[in-house]
């Protein structure tokens, strides 16, 4: 009996020992199959949003375009102060310095005149002689013509110029008109050895002092006007249909402001006015040039604390008030692709079109055509798009009144990027 128990609880020990391992054994597989193949979850595709966009709406406006451009600044009248005589200087004006105004007619140099007042008075002296000359001649011919007139009846010949001294009285006559010419350039010369102002104007350069000896046309400095001066701006050809150019003789061109912040500091401007278009092309831009005037360059009108003078050789930047232009749209640089712009269709989706801009500035593009009135101007930069394409557009619309400025077109560069 004994035995028999113990067979028994061998066997179910046995069976224990099995049904164990079996479990172990399922476990293992089980989770070898888990890792070596774990659930895929399956990819959906997501719904398509189409994307939300802000527009604005086309409106006509007329606008006076302003063109920017950068210029430099010329002298209108500049000359090289030289005698004409030779001589040393013997006077020279105490404020003949760089920098000086002198008015038109101030003594600025005078040479040494005592050689020519020498010259003139031996002139003088023989214009007296020549003179005498010429009432003895008289005196001769005088005599002449009453011994003819009581021998005219003796004598055949016809021709009594001979007789009456005619010859003789020419030659005094010539005599005093050469003698009278020498005399004048004497005087002349003497007038020139003084060196006036011309015009209104400034000194830039002074190369002689008092001792100077000086030639024929030597340089005693450099002379310049300041009543005006010139800008001589360069813009692309394609803005020069916007900038109105006076008629021969004219002075009403388009208007230009003239900044030079370095100078006189932000936001202070000078006025000047387009006089003139040059012939020439900017030798490697091909860009145009045009010449601007500005008054009273130095501001010599103010008091000297106040002024904003337009320094010579300077480049500056200016501002040319344009044509006015009616009914064009104008639209955000950025809202231009590549020539082309995105507009809102009639069946509210996406719609490529290809336009010309009359013309392109940094922040704003003009157009003349292209677009109807009324129409919405897709604004926002989408990274893909396709004509047709459907898209959110935001309920509120912005008009581009309420915050456009007046357009500008951009400075003139090295390349005309405007040329098509």
């Amino acid at each position: 009996m004994s035995e028999n128990n113990h067979r028994i609880k061998w066997f179910m020990k046995l069976i224990q020992l099995i049904v164990i391992s079996v479990i172990l054994i399922i476990s293992t597989w089980i989770s070898w199959h888990w890792i070596s193949n774990p659930p895929k979850a399956k990819r959906k595709k997501p719904p398509r949003t189409a994307p939300l966009v802000t527009v604005t709406e086309m409106k006509p406006v007329s606008e006076t375009l302003k063109i920017k451009a950068l210029g430099n600044v010329k002298p209108s009248r500049i000359i090289t102060l030289t005698p004409m005589v030779s001589g040393k200087i013997k006077w020279i004006h105490d404020r003949f310095i760089p920098g000086e105004i002198f008015a038109q007619g101030d003594k600025l140099v005078e040479l040494n005149a005592s050689e020519y007042q020498f010259i003139l008075n031996a002139k003088q002296g023989e214009l007296r002689k020549a003179e005498a000359n010429l009432t003895l001649e008289k005196g001769r011919q005088k005599a002449a013509k009453n011994a003819y007139s009581i021998v005219s009846s003796e004598l055949k010949t016809k021709d009594t110029s001979l007789i009456l001294r005619k010859p003789q009285q020419e030659e005094a006559l010539g005599q005093i008109e050469a003698v009278k010419a020498q005399t004048h350039q004497a005087w002349l010369n003497i007038k020139r050895t003084i060196i006036n102002a011309p015009w209104r104007g400034m000194l830039m350069t002074k190369t002689v002092d008092a001792g100077s000896a000086v030639g024929l046309n030597s340089n005693c400095g450099t002379y310049v006007g300041v009543d005006f001066f010139w800008i001589e701006v360069q813009i692309p050809r394609s803005e020069l249909k916007y900038i109105i150019l006076p008629e021969q003789g004219k002075s009403n061109g388009s208007e230009v402001e003239v900044y030079d912040s370095v100078t006189w500091g932000r936001g202070i401007t000078r006025k000047g006015t387009v006089v003139r278009l040059l012939p020439d092309l900017e030798k490697d831009s091909k860009l145009v040039k045009v010449l601007v005037e500005v008054k009273d360059p130095l501001d010599l009108e103010k008091p000297a604390a106040e002024r904003k003078p337009l320094l010579l050789e300077n480049t500056v930047r200016t501002v040319i008030h344009g044509r006015r232009l009616e009914g064009i749209f104008r639209i955000p640089a950025n809202a231009l692709h590549e020539g082309k712009i995105w507009i809102v269709g009639s069946d509210g989706k996406l719609e490529i079109r290809q336009v010309e801009p009359l013309w392109k500035g940094r922040d704003w593009v003009i157009l003349d055509s292209g677009v109807k009135s009324g129409e919405k101007l897709i604004t926002t930069n989408l990274s893909a798009v396709v004509s047709g394409m459907k898209i959110r557009v935001l309920d509120k619309s912005s008009s581009p009144e309420s915050s456009l400025k007046t357009p500008e077109i951009k400075p003139a560069m090295k390349k005309d990027r405007n040329k098509k």
